[in-house]
């Protein structure tokens, strides 16, 4: 598909709704003072899973993000899970080769701020300093 034809299946969607379905935390309170120490060098591990299930005009994806926070042993001090929600529609029915290019393009852009808040919101309530994820570029 070119980027113009994509350009054009684009403009033909509409986004009825985004929510956050689930989320799971998980934090190490018993090494927190090891985390704020200038020598603790932290592995930040981000992933995104995305499913989708698309009808004639209409397609629910679901994206799930973690990030996952080690030490140079590879044990887990923080992590934090959030599964997403997106409901698009379309007016006439899209092919199957717009909608894999769209999950794996587009769709990162859209739901990724919305995990990247909930980073940072959820660490600075579990008493570490907040974590502030880059932002997302493709």
């Amino acid at each position: 598909m070119s980027p113009e034809d994509f350009k054009k299946q684009l403009s033909k969607i509409s986004l009825n709704q985004i929510f956050q379905n689930s989320s799971n935390t998980f934090v190490d309170h018993t090494r927190v003072d090891e985390f704020l120490s200038p020598d603790f060098e932290p592995n930040f591990k981000l992933d995104n899973k995305i499913d989708s299930q698309n009808d004639d005009g209409a397609c629910k994806i679901i994206s799930q993000w973690s990030l996952t926070v080690t030490d140079q042993k590879k044990k887990e001090f923080l992590k934090i899970e959030s599964e997403y929600v997106v409901s698009l529609h379309s007016q006439e029915k899209l092919s199957q080769e717009f909608w894999d290019i769209y999950k794996q393009t587009s769709l990162p852009l859209i739901v990724y701020p919305y995990f990247r808040e909930f980073v940072q919101t959820t660490t600075s309530r579990m008493n570490i300093p907040p974590l502030t994820l880059p932002i997302l570029f493709k």
